[in-house]
């Protein structure tokens, strides 16, 4: 957990991990207090820090997968409101704390997509998949996870949050260095327009599918309305680096 040192901070992160969290004390605190934007961040990610995984700890708790759905009742269910209201109040999209920001952060949100509808928010409040915090960026970072993880898939809801927090940040202009040499187009259906991978910042339009390709495989993203396949990514060499990582 990241540490909460401050008065004002440990003060303001009991009203928001109340659940459900007391926003009307937590806006009448900020009103009166002028908390520093690094204590923001640090608050920020700590509650985020008690939103992940929060999915599979529940299967770890009950032994067997509840619903794919939304899961109420837990942090992550208040994570977007929480992290509008402290953006209301200073906190910055790409501010780094303890080797990781905001964006990064997300990726550990299991509970349904939630994850990627405030990676949505944080981007559109300034946020860049693309900033590189130590070796990693949020999407780098999701990237090698979404085709690492697909060849095990050791729980079918994590993977598909991490699917569609991706691709938020595809939406958002995420890339690595070969990226343009990943990823196919294709036209929509009934339309002579190639898809624009900027209709995926509406991620819950759309779902994946797993395709083999010579010696590895593709995400492939269908639009749900027409089943229509609209973009193919590859990752050539993630079973190479998954054999090197055993």
């Amino acid at each position: 957990m990241f540490e909460i040192i401050e008065k004002n901070e440990r003060a303001l992160f009991d009203l928001l991990t109340a659940i459900p969290p007391k926003f009307d004390e937590t806006d009448q605190y900020l009103l009166k207090h002028t908390i520093e934007k690094e204590s923001l961040t640090k608050i920020a990610l700590a509650y985020i820090n008690e939103s992940s995984f929060e999915y599979s700890d529940i299967i770890c708790e009950k032994g067997f997968p509840p619903s794919t759905e939304i899961i109420h009742g837990l942090h992550s269910t208040y994570i977007c409101e929480v992290l509008e209201l402290l953006f209301k109040y200073g906190l910055e999209a790409n501010r780094e704390y303890d080797d990781t920001n905001i964006l990064m952060s997300l990726f550990y949100i299991d509970n349904e997509y939630i994850g990627a509808d405030e990676a949505k928010i944080v981007i559109d409040h300034g946020g860049d998949p693309n900033k590189y915090v130590c070796e990693d960026s949020a999407f780098t970072q999701a990237d090698f996870d979404v085709f690492f993880e697909a060849i095990e898939q050791y729980n079918r809801q994590r993977f598909s949050s991490l699917i569609h927090y991706w691709m938020v940040l595809l939406a958002y202009g995420g890339k690595t260095s070969n990226y343009d040499d990943r990823v196919t187009l294709f036209r929509e259906y009934d339309s002579p327009l190639t898809f624009n991978l900027a209709k995926l910042q509406n991620h819950r339009q759309y779902y994946y599918g797993l395709t083999h390709i010579e010696e590895t495989f593709a995400v492939s993203i269908y639009d749900k309305n027409t089943m229509w396949e609209v973009a193919r990514i590859i990752k050539k060499d993630i079973l190479k680096e998954a054999r090197d990582s055993i």
